[in-house]
């Protein structure tokens, strides 16, 4: 328990609220005031040892210290009624305790309650006293005399009521409780600090060939039986040598040097060729068809031609032949299928060349949409296809036959089936790579227009990069089940590099004993936001200007810089690591964060704040008038609170900015130059511009405020326009151009957007009326109605701080409803939108709609609108062609009725009720009655008598 009395205090230093520009009449509220009146001297000499801690402004009005007086007496009566209550019973609490001395503690402690009310009480006495003179030395007496009766007398010098807005109380100290309120916002600006810091000092891992072979290699090792040390090369086995002797002599690889002409000399030439023709002219059922054996030589031929330039497997060429006989004869099943819905007889003449055709516009339609535009960028030096020629590396092949009918001759059917097949074998061996559909088409267009060359030097591999192939062996080793040279030299670099972006090694799994890839130690939980994956490598692929720029050879020159006819014997030295590396490819970084949905998404946010902040502002009620140049934060008059609209513009582009940021990957984000340098800083001027022009509104006399506030007000609206108005033109954020709208369809979008959000902005300015009244009535403080130095004294207020919570919870949750609300108003609208449209199309009946029966008039509108060929033309001569309706109408919705009780959509009473039929009862529904066709059975009884 505290002991009886006042003890003497410090001054408290926060107690006195002075203006942070200098006022003439201020002093140090840490010290008595020098020219102390003999009254204010005789009422401080009534609390004994304790001083006044508290200070009344002296620069308030004579309404401002009135006001004061009152609101600090008001809390002294009231407190002072409560201790008075309470002292009355505070002996019952130790009545019935056992502590020593118990009782008389109490005692001291009720006379203290009521010393302290009746000191303040005394104090607020001699206050309305000096109200009473009707000076103005009187008002600043009392209100002197009332903030001390509360602040020193009642609270002991821990705060000074001198506030003229909610808390209207300053506490003098720093609490525990301000410290806790506080602590959540300290927390969150830290862990923002820390994750930006994290960001700009974070990079993407990289790993180096060797860390790849070494740990491959050992990994080899433990599947043999063993652990290889790192860096020794394990000696191959018995089984090993043999098989590589045996494969080195089949595949007539000496010293690692692939021979073209090994696998002809000792299988034959013509292995393959008659393998696939065989399989096209005895198991498939295009065989049968005219000029079979033509087109089947003729592919069987291209196939064999580019196994032999290209090196692909073997097994992969017969592979991808035979997928091309799938889809070459599900192609002349539909070709047949459209000549018979036209009722004309199929002409197998001409079969295989249409079929083939389909087949190619339908495969490749993605390759030559990819090709075109490849085209269209001239540094590409891509020509178009009927300029290239399609060389595929000087093969050469049997034509296929002739086409039936005239056209372009043989010449355009011989390139469709050779992309065709060139796409097919290169898909074949692409593995995972196809994945990338992007990355086949690219292949598959240098393939398609390769130079004559020897396949040593289509893969000259001494020249390659390291290809980090593990135990595939360079280009010395001879080791078993060595890959063909495509595989090897083009698709396993490529996926060497992908592999190792996510993955260390292939481990092998202990319980099923399979093939495990092991990801990166920090990979495991999540990929890091800015690893590149398959879609930023598609990416990569799909943008023309990227892809001649990005891809790099080992010499460091790039690879559309070769003539076009070498680029596919210069893939063995494209530096994959390098040009598939993160920060040429990652456009888009890969996060758990909101930051990418208001970057996509930040126009809907800024129309809604801006309307959330342009109603609020046009509900609240004027501040209370500040003596001397303090002006509220958020401005005296409402023009000055409407430019706090402004300030939505800087602060919408610093947001828009750190969320492209955020979600940009290093490959778009823009190179640190000095050009950039001055770009960044010019549109840092221009979006900060109505900041600036805020705070010279602000700091600016009565006379210039209108040319400023008309500046200002001109500079936000110019800022809202671009920032809702027009779109970002970075090529980075606009892969696609914009679709072409009509000018009148474009007038109605912005006119049913704005009837919307009007309707919205009107009802929801009542909703701010009441949640405003509601925060008066509660009495909290609103940051917005206060002065800066208002704020600075008030930042380690408990009370202060809980109310500046209950402002941004209210607030906060006002703006959600008025966000959420939008899809309630778009669907009225489009309820309304959608009856007006309906009205036009039926020419402005509105009478009729209203009035008429709509469900009576189903079977003539049915019968004009879906039956127009046998409504009123039926051929009968009994008059059904005089009915309202087609007398093919009741079977067809008697059928419509039937499928939905099938489908227990209405029930056999409703079935009877809905049927033509008047005397047909509902009954249940088989499928087998639904699969008959239907019959004539209604056309009579629809003939009218």
């Amino acid at each position: 328990l505290k002991h009886a009395g006042f003890k003497s205090r410090r001054p408290a230093q926060g107690c006195h609220v002075t203006p942070l520009t200098a006022q003439p009449h201020s002093h140090n509220p840490s010290t008595p005031s020098r020219t102390r009146s003999p009254f204010r001297r005789a009422a401080a000499m009534s609390l004994g040892n304790n001083t006044f801690t508290c200070t009344a402004p002296t620069w308030f009005t004579d309404s401002e210290l009135e006001a004061v007086v009152g609101r600090n007496c008001a809390k002294v009566r009231t407190t002072a009624k409560q201790f008075e209550e309470v002292a009355a019973d505070f002996s019952l609490a130790f009545i019935e305790t056992s502590v020593a001395g118990a009782e008389q503690a109490a005692a001291a402690q009720r006379q203290a309650w009521l010393q302290q009310a009746a000191e303040s009480s005394h104090l607020c006495d001699l206050a309305v006293q000096q109200l009473g003179l009707g000076t103005r030395e009187g008002r600043q007496e009392a209100a002197h005399l009332a903030v001390n009766a509360w602040g020193s007398a009642i609270m002991g010098g821990q705060e000074c009521c001198t506030m003229l807005d909610p808390p209207y109380c300053v506490a003098s100290t720093v609490t525990g409780s301000a410290v806790l309120l506080a602590t959540p916002f300290g927390v969150l600006v830290l862990l923002f600090l820390g994750s930006l810091v994290s960001k700009l000092l974070s990079r993407p891992k990289t790993k180096s060939c060797s860390d790849f072979k070494d740990q491959l290699s050992t990994v080899i090792a433990s599947k043999a039986g063993g652990e290889k040390p790192k860096g020794e090369k394990a000696a191959p086995s018995a089984a090993g040598t043999l098989l590589s002797g045996i494969a080195s002599a089949l595949r007539g690889v000496a010293d690692g040097v692939a021979d073209s002409k090994a696998w002809s000399s000792i299988v034959g030439a013509d292995a393959l060729k008659t393998d696939l023709q065989d399989m096209w002219l005895r198991s498939s059922s295009l065989r049968v068809l005219p000029g079979a054996s033509g087109f089947a030589e003729s592919s069987a031929s291209l196939f064999d031609a580019l196994q032999k330039t290209f090196d692909f497997q073997i097994d992969s060429v017969k592979n991808q032949f035979e997928h091309l006989m799938s889809l070459w004869r599900s192609q002349c099943a539909m070709v047949a299928d459209r000549s018979v819905d036209a009722n004309l007889p199929v002409d197998e003449t001409n079969l295989l060349e249409e079929a083939i055709g389909d087949v190619h516009a339908d495969l490749l339609d993605g390759f030559l949409h990819w090709r075109k535009r490849l085209q269209e960028y001239g540094p590409a030096d891509v020509l178009s296809r009927a300029d290239d020629g399609r060389n595929l590396g000087g093969i050469r092949w049997v034509a296929p036959p002739p086409p039936a009918l005239a056209s372009d001759g043989d010449e355009s059917l011989s390139m469709q089936l050779a992309e065709i097949a060139a796409y097919l074998l290169v898909w074949g061996e692409g593995g995972n790579v196809r994945f990338m559909p992007e990355v086949i088409y690219f292949i598959t267009e240098l393939a398609l227009t390769a130079d004559t060359l020897s396949l040593n030097d289509l893969y000259d591999r001494e020249q390659a990069p390291d290809a980090c192939e593990g135990g595939e062996g360079g280009a010395g080793e001879a080791t078993p089940f060595r890959s063909s040279l495509f595989l090897s030299s083009v698709i396993r670099p490529i996926y060497n590099a992908i592999f190792e972006e996510w993955y260390d090694f292939v481990d092998v799994d202990g319980g099923n004993q399979r093939d495990k890839k092991k990801l990166h130690a920090d990979y495991e939980n999540y990929l890091p936001p800015d690893v590149a994956n398959y879609d930023d490598w598609n990416e990569l692929f799909c943008d023309p200007e990227r892809l001649v720029q990005g891809l790099l050879l080992s010499d460091g020159s790039r690879l559309f810089e070769q003539p076009r006819g070498q680029r596919f014997a210069a893939l063995v030295r494209v530096d994959w690591r390098a040009s598939l590396q993160p920060a040429t490819t990652k456009t888009h970084r890969e996060m758990h964060s909101l930051w990418g949905v208001f970057g996509s998404t930040h126009r809907v946010w800024l129309v809604h704040a801006l309307l959330f902040v342009v109603g609020v502002i046009a509900v609240v009620r004027d501040p209370i008038a500040r003596s001397g140049r303090a002006q509220p934060l958020g401005g005296q008059t409402l023009g000055e609170r409407f430019a706090v609209v402004g300030l939505l513009v800087p602060l919408h582009a610093l947001l828009w900015s750190f969320a492209l940021w955020q979600a940009r990957g290093i490959a778009a984000r823009p190179h640190r130059s000095c050009g950039w340098a001055f770009q960044t800083l010019a549109s840092t001027i221009c979006w900060a511009a109505p900041l600036a022009t805020y705070a010279a509104l602000r700091s600016s006399t009565e006379t210039d405020r209108s040319l400023l506030l008309l500046v200002h007000f001109g500079l936000t609206a110019v800022g809202l326009f671009f920032q809702l108005f027009v779109p970002s033109e970075d090529s980075r954020d606009k892969l696609w151009p914009t679709t072409s709208v009509d000018w009148r369809e474009k007038f109605v979008r912005y006119v049913f957007w704005f009837v919307v959000l009007g309707v919205k902005f009107l009802l929801g300015t009542y909703i701010f009326q009441a949640v405003w009244e509601a925060m008066v009535e509660l009495d909290i403080a609103m940051p917005g109605r206060q002065t800066h130095w208002e704020v600075l004294q008030l930042l380690h207020s408990p009370t202060w701080g809980a109310n500046i919570l209950l402002w941004i919870l209210l607030w906060c949750t006002t703006f959600f409803l008025f966000l959420s609300d939008t899809q309630l108003w778009f669907t009225i609208a489009c309820a309304f939108m959608g009856l007006g449209t309906m009205l036009v199309q039926r020419g402005g009946r509105c009478l009729s709609f209203a009035v008429e029966d709509a469900v009576a008039k189903i079977p003539a509108r049915f019968s004009e609108k879906v039956l127009p060929l046998q409504y009123g033309n039926t051929g009968d001569s009994s008059g059904a062609a005089s009915a309202s309706f087609s007398p093919y109408f009741p079977a067809l919705w008697d059928r419509i009725v039937e499928y939905m009780r099938y489908e227990d959509k209405i029930d056999n009473q409703l079935m009877g009720d809905l049927s033509f039929d008047a005397g047909a009862a509902g009954r249940h529904v088989y499928w087998d009655e639904l699969s008959q066709p239907l019959g004539n059975r209604y056309v009579a009884s629809a003939t009218p008598a």
